[in-house]
């Protein structure tokens, strides 16, 4: 009998034969928005288990809800924009960065 893991792993193979996939980057809308291709960036990694380095979390003193999460995007984007800085370009150079990052490790 198989666990939930084994079952959703041999889906996930499935689906990338189906769809052809031999990268974790194939099929990613690279236009798309910075938040939610760095969000599908990092899925997509971890599903592919490509490792990926990325920053230390930023310790703000507690555990990680929506809220807390919200704030701190918030924190981050107000410095950016008092400092002058595209908070969705910097974000857009990190993800393909990532991006870049995924594709050089998948190659080895």
């Amino acid at each position: 009998m198989q666990d939930s893991t084994e079952v959703l792993q041999n889906w996930e193979d499935i689906k990338r034969e189906e769809k052809g996939r031999t990268s974790a980057l194939d099929g990613i809308a690279m236009a798309q928005p910075a938040l939610p291709l760095i969000e599908k960036l990092l899925y997509r990694a971890s599903k592919y288990g490509v490792a990926v380095e990325t920053p230390d979390a930023i310790d703000i003193g507690g555990s990680a809800s929506e809220s807390a999460v919200g704030q701190a995007l918030l924190t981050v984007i107000a410095w950016a924009n008092a400092n002058g800085v595209d908070a969705e370009s910097a974000l857009r150079k990190e993800a393909m960065a990532l991006s870049q990052q995924i594709a050089a490790t998948e190659a080895r």
